[in-house]
């Protein structure tokens, strides 16, 4: 992901496809010729990718794993990707998976989806939908984005006037 003024990018870098290995979030200054890559989240035990760099250029949302293998994830928020390394846990769900953190305009909402981690083999219980929630950890409700049943909806991208959201969806047969 690109930083807003375009001088960096935000990276998860680590074992091949950093599932089920391990991946850690990195930042590249594309300004500073032969840059070596800072880990910001440095973290030996588990994985985190989907990194997503706030319009206004101060925090990156990512997913991060609960524990090492759990399979569950949390959508992190570095406050201060140079410096202090602070995270906000904004979701801390621990039976859901949380992922792909999208941001509004305005910095100040994130969008990311959330599931089920249980799964039947013909798809049921994961029932994956879009949630949106303040971005400042302030305990406000998130709300679900035009969630329909059984239709699981995932990857969202905001509109650059934040009027709209884009995302994924599609249905297990037989549900």
């Amino acid at each position: 992901t690109w930083s807003p003024d375009r001088t960096k990018i935000a990276y998860a870098a680590g074992s091949p496809s950093c599932n089920p290995n391990k991946c850690d979030i990195f930042v590249l200054d594309l300004t500073t010729p032969g840059a070596i890559p800072d880990n910001i989240t440095d973290t030996p035990t588990v994985n985190e990718d989907r990194p997503a760099w706030s319009p206004d250029g101060t925090r990156i949302a990512y997913e991060s794993e609960v524990t090492n293998g759990s399979g569950l994830l949390d959508v992190l928020v570095d406050t201060d990707p140079f410096g202090s390394g602070v995270n906000l846990n904004l979701t801390g769900n621990s039976a859901a998976i949380e992922g792909k953190p999208a941001w509004s305009p305005d910095s100040q909402t994130l969008f990311y989806a959330l599931g089920s981690l249980f799964v039947a083999p013909d798809g049921a219980g994961n029932d994956m939908r879009i949630r949106r929630e303040p971005a400042d950890n302030s305990g406000s409700a998130t709300d679900a984005i035009n969630h329909v049943p059984t239709l699981h909806e995932f990857q969202p991208s905001i509109s650059p006037d934040g009027t709209k959201v884009v995302f994924s969806r599609f249905h297990f047969p037989g549900l």
